[in-house]
């Protein structure tokens, strides 16, 4: 039992593999406090603790050694000859006593099965709920054990190895692996983690839940579109119910992202065959969008212009869109034509956003007919309107605008604020 061997003795058995290594210049990281923590899978403070009462009894000693790779000094921690005797004793207790000795040194080197059948029943609910996890979450979340059973950090969080996360799910049997996702789900509602949220509730069958998380933060979930989210999204039937309509937008969005066009076309033609007015434009937009990003423009630019109501109020998404495909046409003056009346139409929205965009769309028409100037000023308008998250691709095209006046600093300060690094963007835009 894991239990019978205390965490002094784990630290002993753990450094006794490390011996040979003791008169070696550079020392190997598992030495280290930190080292021996991760290892053991306990904090920093307790390594620290436990290591002060070896070396009071004289069975640890420390020095000052370079670590393997490392730039600095730290200090590590070897076996005495006191140790060392007692670590032989230890490790034929352990044999006599059949314990696992794997599981107790370093949980990155076991074998799931055998870390499985060397943790005792009552607390396999613990180890296999911390399985489910992909992401670290707080020790203080499961219930608390008399012994090291979890690795913790400094900040008291938990991150199992990847080959336990991997392997360990699978020995587990399928309802109760269900609940420690269910688990997972409720302990990620409270920290506020949509996506690990909808992870594990349609790992746990909560599908109605995963909808309506869905349908309430679609926009924040498409926010960092990715393989793992489309895979997420696609799981959930499109079958009628009342979350249906925007579970198919947010699928089709994350489709596009990931450049999985035909499945976003046809959730496009879902969408467009729908009775309702807002979800049938929201499937040509995305029709329209997918056929500009496979370069099919006149395609796309027909199907845009489908989604017109000239009776109702303009929508700027729309407009935009059929904007941005005018550009990417070369008919940059078309598309100026287009936006300007736009920035003061009574039947445009007022909302800052619709603004924001419609200025962003300005400047690149302006840009697509070689004014880079004007660009520079309709550019300058959508940053101060737009919200934090927008404003990384506005801050691109205005560092291509200053590019091409000859304002490379300019370009330069822009390109950073759009997140590219400066060596990506001297190799790009080479020059003076």
């Amino acid at each position: 039992m894991p239990s019978a061997v205390t965490v002094g003795e784990r630290i002993l058995l753990h450094l006794s593999q490390f011996s040979k290594n003791s008169d070696n210049f550079d020392a190997p990281p598992e030495v280290s406090q930190d080292g021996i923590a991760e290892a053991l899978r306990i904090s920093r403070a307790h390594a620290a603790i436990e290591l002060k009462k070896l070396k009071e009894v004289e069975e640890v000693s420390e020095r000052l050694s370079h670590i393997r790779r490392g730039p600095t000094k730290r200090k590590v921690y070897f076996l005495t000859e006191k140790g060392e005797v007692r670590a032989r004793r230890l490790k034929d207790y352990v044999v006599r006593e059949g314990i696992e000795l794997a599981p107790l040194l370093d949980m990155r080197r076991c074998k799931a099965s055998d870390l499985w059948k060397a943790t005792p029943t009552d607390l396999r609910p613990i180890l296999g709920a911390a399985s489910v996890f992909r992401r670290p979450f707080r020790r203080s979340a499961l219930p608390h054990t008399t012994v090291t059973l979890l690795p913790e950090d400094e900040e008291g969080m938990v991150d199992l190895p990847k080959e336990l996360k991997d392997n360990l799910p699978p020995l587990i049997e399928p309802s109760t692996l269900m609940s420690h996702h269910s688990f997972a789900a409720d302990y990620w509602l409270k920290e506020g983690d949509r996506r690990e949220r909808l992870y594990h509730l349609l790992h746990a069958g909560r599908t109605l839940e995963a909808e309506m998380l869905i349908a309430s933060h679609g926009a924040i979930l498409c926010s960092e579109p990715d393989r793992d989210l489309f895979g997420m999204v696609m799981t959930i039937p499109r079958e009628p119910s009342r979350y249906a309509p925007k579970v198919r937008e947010v699928q089709g969005t994350v489709a596009r992202a990931v450049q999985e066009y035909d499945i976003a076309l046809t959730l496009a033609e879902e969408q467009m065959a729908s009775t309702d007015a807002g979800e049938r434009l929201r499937g040509i937009k995305l029709k329209g969008g997918v056929l500009a990003d496979r370069n099919e423009y006149d395609l796309s630019y027909l199907a845009l212009v489908q989604g017109r109501r000239p009776q109702d109020r303009i929508d700027v998404e729309l407009e935009c869109a059929i904007a941005e495909v005018l550009i990417a046409q070369g008919k940059a003056d078309q598309a100026k034509a287009l936006i300007l009346p736009l920035l003061s139409d009574a039947r445009c929205s007022n909302d800052l956003q619709d603004l924001a965009r419609l200025y962003f769309e300005m400047g690149r028409a302006c840009q697509g007919s070689q004014d880079p100037h004007e660009a520079i000023k309709y550019y300058s308008k959508a940053v101060g309107l737009a919200r934090p998250g927008d404003k990384r691709r506005i801050y691109e095209a205005m560092s291509l605008a200053y590019l091409s006046i000859g304002m490379r600093e300019k370009g330069t300060e822009y390109a950073l604020k759009a997140g590219i690094k400066r060596q990506d963007w001297s190799e790009a835009c080479p020059g003076p």
